[in-house]
């Protein structure tokens, strides 16, 4: 590839850098707050207050002080205090209190300023990951315009920075098995340390990188650099959980003797779970920490997940339902272009690099099948593998047909997606050949609507006192919609307009994430039921508004 050629692709993934930073920030302000993010706001300024990881043991604590320290700088305070039992309600009263100098939208506008940081590294990452040039841009086009999970970088979780970290770190290995050198090693080491203290998924990349090694070394011509390339991919996996220590240490060393022991019986680990979190805590208290925290998920991964799965309510949906939620939910343009990557990369004479990162995007995608199935966020880091190999086998098939002006056109089609479809609930092209919502889970409904409820009443010319709320989400109907009767909390009687979150609608009450709630959610339920009642409008995706007069 000439100088030029190099040049124009920088200038090309730059543009893209900004075209999507200005899309995540105007999204940000669009959506309401979804069901996770109170809970992440709300531990993540407890970590930094109390510099402890005690709270929300869940989720690892790297995202989670980025979070925490932004939210309490635009002036959130962590008050009252957070219970365990009644961790959404005490999350969203700290969030949507009325405590002097709090602004809940400039909090959760700073807290999401964050993930809009690292989906710019994601999306960064995936042109390094891809080599660079002209397969890097596209590259960084198909992510860009993978509305399955593009929706989710400005959400205050952390799934899109775990996958930009892993990418990072991914990046690191390929240059060095290229050419083996300390520096991308000890890069690659740190970025999936940042990575595995961001969120436990990125363990299976501690596997991953080493063995995408395994054709540098049959290829290296001396035993030297076959030498080095061994040396590296032992050492990579080890220098990343010795950085995952160091990382972890500051948030335990001031907790008292025995935190981790109570905690352990907080959270209802079995004995043999206790013992080997004990023994791990002996030698690194942040790793034994770190041991509680993944073996909790394990054990809880499929419990209470209600999921609306292919015309069905189910309490653990088959590990199909990834496949079916990625297909269904990814743009056309994004599922063409890794199917053509991926028969292309079958061919003869392909590049290694295509079918390494496509390889590891499959691997990986299967890894992650048993896992929590509440949604297309938990296949982000494959399908930026896939998106990164089909990229690289793609670029130089385009331009040999056509030039610099198909590579381009390319990069615009599949971008074409970004001109809307970018809310969490919205699904492809493909979704359409069912008779209805193929899945419904997290992304689905988090909630996301209320701020697009409000505006709907207020077009309709409803009154906020004649509308009642069955809201499954983080965000708060008596801040957003002031006079509204929030029918999860109340038991007061259902006026005329009754708005429902369709979460609700698919999966049934025992969704609701407190539990006063869900009788009051099958009440009404039940009466909506009763009455045949038919939604009159839609809130986005993921609000139904019925009228009780209508017949």
């Amino acid at each position: 590839m000439t100088r030029s050629a190099a040049a124009r692709s920088r200038i090309g993934v730059a543009a893209l850098l900004a075209l999507t930073a200005a899309l995540a920030v105007h999204d940000l302000g669009r959506d309401s707050a979804t069901a996770d993010e109170p809970i992440h706001v709300a531990a993540s300024a407890s970590l930094v207050r109390d510099g402890t990881w005690s709270v929300n043991v869940e989720q690892p604590p790297l995202a989670k002080a980025l979070f925490g320290a932004v939210a309490l700088e635009a002036g959130f305070r962590p008050e009252p205090p957070l219970a365990y039992r009644d961790l959404f309600r005490t999350a969203r009263a700290q969030l949507f209190g009325t405590g002097a100098g709090r602004s809940p939208d400039r909090v959760l506008r700073a807290a999401r300023l964050v993930t809009v940081g690292f989906l710019l590294v994601l999306v960064g990452a995936a042109a390094g990951a891809a080599g660079g040039g002209e397969a890097g841009l596209l590259a960084a086009a198909l992510v860009a315009g993978q509305t399955a999970f593009v929706p989710h970088g400005h959400l205050v979780t952390t799934d899109v920075p775990a996958a930009a970290l892993s990418l990072l770190a991914l990046w690191g290995a390929l240059a060095f098995y290229e050419r083996p050198r300390p520096l991308p090693l000890l890069l690659s080491a740190a970025s999936l340390a940042a990575a595995l203290a961001t969120k436990q998924s990125a363990v299976a990349f501690l596997g991953l990188l080493p063995l995408l090694g395994v054709p540098a070394f049959l290829r290296a011509g001396d035993r030297q650099a076959r030498l080095r390339i061994a040396l590296g991919a032992v050492a990579l996996p080890l220098l990343a959980v010795a950085g995952l220590a160091l990382l972890l240490a500051p948030w335990v060393a001031s907790d008292p003797p025995g935190t981790t022991a109570f905690l352990v019986r907080l959270y209802g680990l079995a004995p043999a779970d206790r013992d080997l979190v004990l023994a791990v805590e002996r030698g690194s208290r942040g790793l034994g920490r770190y041991l509680l925290s993944s073996l909790f998920v394990l054990r809880q991964t499929e419990a209470g997940r209600a999921a609306f799965f292919l015309g069905e309510v189910w309490q653990r949906p088959p590990a199909l339902y990834h496949l079916v939620a990625l297909v269904t939910k990814s743009p056309l343009p994004w599922l063409l272009a890794v199917t053509a990557g991926g028969l292309l990369a079958a061919r003869r004479g392909a590049p290694p690099r295509a079918r390494l990162l496509l390889a590891a995007g499959a691997v990986l995608f299967l890894v992650s099948l048993p896992g929590p199935r509440i949604g297309v966020r938990h296949v982000l880091s494959p399908a930026a593998l896939l998106t990164c190999g089909a990229a690289v086998v793609l670029a130089p098939a385009i331009r040999k047909r056509g030039g610099a002006l198909a590579l381009a056109a390319t990069a615009l089609v599949v971008l074409a997606p970004l001109a809307g479809g970018r809310s969490l609930g919205s699904f492809g092209l493909v979704a359409r050949a069912f008779p209805s919502p193929p899945v419904a889970d997290s992304n689905l409904d988090w909630g996301q609507d209320l701020l697009r409820l409000r505006d709907l009443l207020k077009a309709r010319g409803i009154r906020p006192e004649d509308a009642g709320v069955a809201y499954f989400g983080g965000d708060s109907v008596a801040y957003r919609i002031p006079g509204a009767v929030d029918l999860l909390e109340s038991d007061a009687p259902l006026p005329r307009h009754v708005a429902v979150s369709r979460q609700l609608l698919l999966t049934g009450a025992g969704s609701v994430l407190f539990a006063d709630g869900r009788p009051r959610a099958a009440r009404l339920l039940a009466t909506l039921a009763a009455e045949g009642a038919k939604p009159v409008a839609r809130a986005g995706d993921s609000i139904e508004l019925f009228d009780l007069a209508r017949p």
